[in-house]
C-alpha cells in the first residue's frame, strides 16, 4: 500500500476505490466531532489521578481484614492446638486476639468505605478540570507516611 493517496471522504461513494471499499456498500458518514478540550498541567493531572487511586484503594482495603478473619473463623472451631514453644493455651489466645484485631480492622475499613463515595470516570474529569483535586462526594484518604 505504499505510495497510495488518502482516501477523502467528501466525495461520492463510487469515486472511492480500493479492496477494502469494494466489499463495502457505505450508506452514509455522519461527522460527529464536537468536543470538549481542557488544558491541564501534568502535575495537576497527576494529583487527582493520585487522589483517585487513593479513593479506589481505600474502597477496598476491606477484602484483606475479611479474607484473614474468615480464615481464622474456619480454622479456629477445627484446630487442635498442641503445645509447640508456646502452650496449647496460649496459642488460642492469639487466635482469639488476631480474630479480634482483625474484625475491628474489618469494621475500621467498611466505615472508611461507608465515609467514602464510589469514584467513577466523570468525577475524575471534574478534578481534572478543578485542578486536581477530588470531588465533594469523594474524599480521598489520608496520605501515608
Amino acid at each position: 500500500m505504499p505510495d497510495e493517496p488518502p482516501i477523502s471522504l467528501t466525495g461520492k461513494v463510487d469515486d472511492l476505490e480500493g479492496p477494502i471499499v469494494k466489499l463495502l456498500q457505505i450508506t452514509s458518514i455522519d461527522a460527529n466531532l464536537k468536543q470538549e478540550i481542557f488544558i491541564t498541567t501534568v502535575d495537576k493531572a497527576r494529583n487527582c489521578l493520585k487522589e483517585a487511586l487513593a479513593n479506589v484503594e481505600q474502597r477496598n482495603a476491606w477484602a484483606a481484614p475479611a479474607g484473614i478473619l474468615a480464615t481464622i473463623v474456619v480454622v479456629f472451631p477445627t484446630a487442635n492446638f498442641q503445645d509447640f514453644v508456646v502452650s496449647k493455651d496460649t496459642w488460642r489466645a492469639m487466635f482469639l486476639i488476631a480474630a479480634l484485631l482483625s474484625a475491628v480492622w474489618l469494621v475500621r475499613c467498611l466505615w472508611a468505605r461507608r465515609r467514602v463515595g464510589p469514584l467513577s470516570v466523570d468525577d475524575v474529569i471534574q478534578g481534572l478540570r478543578q485542578g486536581g483535586s477530588t470531588p465533594a462526594g469523594a474524599s480521598p484518604s489520608p496520605p501515608r507516611a
